[in-house]
């Protein structure tokens, strides 16, 4: 019988797969697969063509050169020869040869290198973790390489005994992140090393092989991705030749124009710090500062050191000029600037004309002492603020913004200063303005005052004011006075204010007013703020000019009934003279408020907005009577005028 392709051969083995065809489809895949040569299609029944009506190239899937119509019988017959194949099918071997789940060699397995270029180890289509488990003797730990999906990342794990199988705590990780771990599986860093115990733990070394020699050691160097020699550098290395030289510690930084690594700061083997130089070039101080440029106002070359000497005790600070050489304060300059802190209190210390290299004792200038007080030139501050002058020189100035000076000083020189010894102040062209003499007077203006406790004169002639002392029985001092006139007094005319003492006690202000130089009684004011007048005149300024909305007044005919007039004592009289104390007659706010005439009462209140007492508007309730009493009087008038005509009618 002929056949249409490749024959068969002998004793083959043919498989059939029938699939029904969607809408266009094309590919179709057979279950067993199929051997190049020996794959016939058949659709509807009709046997196919290969190469013309489809394609079988891949022993996997079989193409049709035209989609197939929905619901087409696709029947794809494999022929397997049994002299061209291994002799069972991949699912019959698979059955057949299961594999071993445990495998174990015996001495050294190879595995070649296959087409994926390394050994694959877990079910990767899982994604399931994959572990490799490196045994040894049972006398050391067992390791544990693991694939944990869980970490994302790579983790090698000891085993918890010798010769264990148990696996718990992983010491290194590698994230796919590109960080690292060593004892800890979530690194923050692309290098973390974490570890716990009691004290300082060490969980790095950096080691050098090389033999003992001045600065050999080991650095740890930052670069960046265009710095060639590195952007910082901390290293370690030995001081000398042997190791009885001791080491020290380096910290170096990029140099601005050259780009190498330069040494900044040295901790060295006799725990100095060192700061822009290598080595102590001024005594054996704890800390030492290179001078740089020659500005001290950049911390340069100061020094801490320690002394119990009493200008040099412990805590001093060497800011400029010298240096502590164990025992004594050495010079390094003509002068030298120190500061102490000691038993609660601050020291400041300075010294000109020094001789570079000899030894000297440092001169107090200020203290701040444990209460709080500052003393220039003041061992035992007696104030807060306590300045000793030397002689001939001011003891305190303060310069202004704009230049202006203040000197307080004992004699008193130039302008704008204080004469502590005669309180005398001065003014900017060295002019008195002002001064307190011997009998504790104090004069405004002038450099003679007239014997009150505080006077003032005015700067061309007249007084401006001059107040009295604490005054006797009968004495009427006056307490402000301003005249204005000739210096004889026979034209001054003025105002004089005096508080007085009379045995009577009743009068207590008096106001005189002075008329062809001799002051007159125009106006008293009585302890129970009674006042009068020498004329009893009193109104108010009643222009047209300053008024506006002029018009007729309403009616106070019934506001003027409501008043009530009473007859009563002030409690605080009462409080102070029993009996003696007096009857007034008035109105009453509260009352006048209940008759509707709030306009006639006033409630001030303080800035919290407690009230005060009340007062009444007098001056507006006699104008209110005067209406009132006009009223009457045309009503009068108008009676009388009734009257008159009355008798007058037969």
């Amino acid at each position: 019988m002929a056949y249409l392709g490749n024959s068969p051969g002998v004793a083959s083995q043919r498989v059939e797969t029938a699939f029904t065809a969607t809408s266009n489809q094309t590919v179709f895949t057979p279950s067993s697969g199929y051997t190049l040569g020996y794959c016939d299609v058949y659709q509807n029944g009709v046997k196919l063509v290969n190469g013309d009506d489809y394609t079988a190239s891949d022993g996997v899937t079989v193409t049709l050169a035209t989609g197939a119509a929905s619901g087409d019988s696709i029947v794809i017959v494999a022929s397997f020869p049994r002299g061209l194949s291994d002799g069972y099918l991949k699912s019959e071997a698979d059955a057949k040869y299961a594999l071993i789940a445990s495998p174990t060699f015996t001495g050294v397995a190879t595995f070649a290198k296959g087409t994926s270029n390394g050994i694959t180890i877990g079910d990767v289509t899982t994604n399931s973790n994959s572990v490799l488990r490196l045994h040894g003797t049972s006398t050391g730990k067992n390791w544990q390489i693991a694939n944990n999906l869980n970490v994302a990342g790579i983790e090698f794990t000891p085993s918890t005994a010798n010769g264990g199988t148990t696996y718990t705590t992983p010491t290194v990780t590698f994230l796919s992140s590109g960080n690292v771990g060593v004892g800890t599986t979530s690194p923050s860093a692309r290098l973390h090393v974490s570890t716990s115990g009691t004290g300082i733990q060490e969980v790095e070394w950096l080691n050098n092989a090389q033999a003992v020699g001045a600065d050999v050691g080991s650095a740890l160097v930052f670069t960046g991705t265009s710095s060639n020699n590195g952007l910082a550098r901390i290293s370690g290395a030995f001081s000398g030749a042997t190791t009885a030289d001791g080491a020290y510690m380096a910290f170096s930084t990029r140099a601005v124009t050259s780009g190498t690594l330069t040494e900044r700061v040295r901790l060295d083997a006799a725990g100095n710090f060192l700061v822009g130089d290598s080595a102590n070039t001024t005594g054996s101080p704890t800390f030492y500062v290179k001078p740089k440029n020659g500005l001290v106002s950049q911390l340069a070359g100061f020094n801490f050191c320690s002394t119990s000497a009493s200008a040099n005790p412990n805590n001093n600070l060497m800011i400029t000029g010298g240096y502590y050489d164990g025992s004594s304060s050495v010079a390094t300059a003509t002068s030298a600037a120190t500061y102490q802190h000691a038993t609660g209190a601050h020291y400041w210390y300075s010294n000109t004309g020094l001789t570079a290299g000899n030894a000297y004792s440092a001169t107090e200038r200020m203290r701040l002492d444990t209460s709080g007080r500052l003393g220039v030139n003041r061992t035992s501050p007696g104030a807060q603020f306590d300045v000793l002058g030397a002689a001939s020189t001011t003891a305190f100035r303060a310069v202004g913004a704009a230049g202006a000076t203040l000197y307080v000083d004992l004699s008193g020189g130039g302008d704008n200063y204080y004469d502590a010894t005669n309180h005398i102040w001065r003014n900017t062209s060295n002019v008195e303005r002002a001064r307190i003499d011997s009998n504790g007077f104090f004069y405004v203006g002038g450099s003679s005052p007239v014997g009150a406790a505080l006077s003032s004169r005015r700067a061309s002639g007249g007084q401006a004011f001059y107040a009295g002392q604490v005054v006797a029985t009968n004495d009427t001092t006056a307490i402000i006075e301003q005249t204005v006139g000739g210096g004889n007094g026979s034209q001054n005319i003025g105002l004089v204010v005096r508080i007085q003492a009379w045995n009577n006690a009743d009068r207590i202000l008096n106001c005189q007013f002075y008329n062809n130089g001799s002051p007159q009684d125009k106006m008293y004011v009585q302890r129970d703020g009674s006042s009068y007048n020498a004329t009893g005149v009193w109104g108010t300024i009643s222009d047209a000019r300053v008024k506006q909305d002029i018009t007729d007044a309403s009616s106070q005919w019934e506001d003027f009934k409501k008043i009530k007039f009473r007859k009563f004592r002030m409690i605080d009289d009462v409080e102070a003279l029993a009996d003696a104390a007096p009857y007034l007659m008035g109105p009453v706010a509260q009352e006048l408020e209940e008759a509707g005439m709030n306009g006639l009462v006033e409630t001030p209140t303080q800035v919290d907005g407690t009230e005060l007492n009340k007062q009444v508007k007098l001056s507006i309730m006699y104008m209110k009577g005067m209406k009132a009493l006009q009223e009457a009087l045309l009503r009068i008038e108008q009676l009388e005028a009734d009257i008159a005509t009355l008798k007058g009618t037969p």
